[in-house]
């Protein structure tokens, strides 16, 4: 064992620590440990501190926490090799986790390793682009652009109408998610116009969460072609009607220019009684 002089918020701290041992995860892995065990606060200041100690001592200002715990020893790994994760030490170029590959693309410590990820992605048959910086599926960086391109439209939203007025137009649906009110489950349905004013409404019409189409009942009573009906989807244009109910201002979720997300403060008119236009209700 061997004593260091670690720190914490404002004061420096005595620590023990084990010689290296080996701690086996399996039958057949195993890696090198050391465990720290901590002892108490010393001082606030680092001479004060080190006369406290009785003894040979290390100082490592990165020994941090209050509780005991264990640091495994990690060994140098090839350039052509994960540097972390659960992959750590395995060839890039052979491996088939694909989500790995994605994080290691975008997060690896060398433009060699992501560039290596990029391209055993390519090998897999993986769509990958580029995009601000970052590789991904085209997929997801078209799902960027349009999310982009619908933020941008609602910064300039504005209140529609009055209050108690009827409504009806067409809209672009910009985001859909339910959660649990007093009565059970309900849905927000999140909407953009062709002005670019954003509505919102909240309903639990079959026609906008979906449903479940019986069939046709045949002559033994039961039903037959049983299917489901998609209600509305981020993404779905369709028109719609309405009343108005209030004009709110809050925050809303927006994507920013290199894709990650931010809030703005944005006009919206909230939109009751809902209905989908060529809908039976």
């Amino acid at each position: 064992m061997k004593q260091i002089i670690g720190f914490t918020n404002k004061y420096y701290t005595l620590w023990e620590a084990s010689d290296p041992y080996v701690h086996w995860n399996s039958k057949e892995s195993s890696v090198e440990r050391i465990d720290f065990y901590y002892l108490k606060n010393l001082s606030m200041n680092l001479d004060e501190a080190k006369a406290k100690v009785d003894g040979k001592y290390e100082i490592d200002l990165e020994l941090r926490g209050k509780g005991n715990f264990s640091r495994t020893i990690l060994g140098e790994v090839e350039p052509d090799e994960f540097s972390f994760g659960m992959l750590r030490g395995e060839k890039i170029s052979e491996a088939d986790v694909l989500w790995q590959l994605h994080r290691a693309a975008n997060d690896e410590d060398t433009d060699e390793r992501k560039k290596l990820a990029y391209n055993r992605l390519l090998e897999l048959n993986v769509d990958v682009v580029e995009y601000k910086g970052r590789y991904m599926t085209r997929e997801s960086r078209d799902g960027i652009i349009e999310e982009l391109k619908n933020s941008k439209r609602m910064m300039d939203s504005k209140h529609i109408g009055e209050i108690g007025d009827k409504y009806e137009g067409d809209v672009l649906v910009t985001e859909t998610f339910s959660f649990e009110g007093h009565y059970g489950a309900s849905y927000c349905f999140k909407m953009i116009d062709e002005d670019d004013n954003l509505l919102v409404a909240f309903t639990t019409s079959k026609y906008f969460v979906g449903y479940w189409e019986s069939g046709e009942e045949d002559e033994d009573g039961r039903f037959r072609n049983g299917h489901s009906v998609d209600g509305v989807n981020a993404g779905d244009k369709i028109r719609i009607s309405g009343g108005i109910k209030n004009h709110v201002v809050r925050e809303e979720k927006i994507t920013l220019e290199d894709g990650s997300n931010g809030k703005a403060a944005i006009k919206s008119t909230q939109i009751v009684r809902i209905k989908k236009q060529g809908s039976r209700i």
